[in-house]
């Protein structure tokens, strides 16, 4: 009988680094004239919202952008962008279609404080700041800083970072499909909180102020005073925090 040894040897690889190549263009518009809502209707995008940074109007610039290896295809890419930017009354639609997976078209957009927005991306993240306004956002990300006012936010694949100060009887409400939950609010305010976490995840609820509070498993409700802002906290697949400002 004879015994085999084999014997086999494991040569290396070179790595091969391919560089992207990005082409875009860019366009800058102007709407004169008063807004109280901005519509975005928006395929692969991310868009930025900045309030206070005018005293009326609304500026948007939008890039329209393609990535591949190869300078030829990301124009192929970049030529299957479309985007509209209209203004009807008092509010600014945004709209943008993407052909392609490695393309889209990014808008940021200064505004007044005084702002309302009404937001669905299929593929992008929303920002957000100093805007005060009713805000209904839907996106792979949601972040907010400085808000005043109401907010239902969603974030599908990523987390909803939010810091806010309700109005009076205000709904505020976010929830995550597979991401973190962090929510800031103001110390003290009239709270009925509800919270439904995800059981395999961490939450942290920082003492608003609370007369009552109840935990239990993944479960967390609590109020205060009068109870007139509503605040729901809906996590899937991520922390949930909650935070006194």
């Amino acid at each position: 009988m004879t015994n085999f040894r084999r014997l086999v040897t494991l040569l290396p690889l070179p790595f091969v680094f391919l560089a992207c190549e990005t082409n875009e263009v860019t366009e800058n518009i102007v709407f004169e004239g008063d807004y109280a809502a901005l519509f975005a209707q928006l395929d692969h995008s991310d868009l930025t919202v900045v309030g206070g940074a005018v005293g009326s109007g609304l500026e948007v610039k939008v890039t329209s952008w393609g990535t591949a290896v190869a300078t030829d295809k990301a124009q192929d890419r970049l030529d299957g962008n479309s985007y509209t930017a209209t203004a009807e009354g008092e509010v600014v639609s945004l709209n943008s279609r993407s052909t392609e997976n490695r393309a889209g078209v990014d808008f940021d957009v200064r505004s007044p404080e005084f702002l309302s927005l009404d937001v669905a991306i299929a593929s992008g993240h929303a920002h957000l700041e100093y805007l005060e306004g009713t805000h209904l956002v839907t996106a792979s990300s949601v972040r907010g800083e400085g808000l005043i006012g109401e907010i239902d936010a969603y974030a599908e694949s990523g987390d909803n970072v939010i810091a806010i100060w309700p109005y009076e009887n205000a709904r505020i409400r976010i929830e995550t499909w597979s991401g973190d939950n962090v929510l800031t609010l103001p110390y003290g305010l009239d709270y009925d909180l509800t919270i439904v976490g995800d059981p395999e995840y961490a939450m942290n609820v920082e003492d608003l102020g609370f007369d009552v509070a109840y935990a239990s498993g993944a479960a967390y409700v609590a109020q205060r005073g009068a109870a007139t802002i509503r605040v729901e906290v809906f996590t899937s697949g991520g922390d949930t925090t909650i935070y006194a400002d």
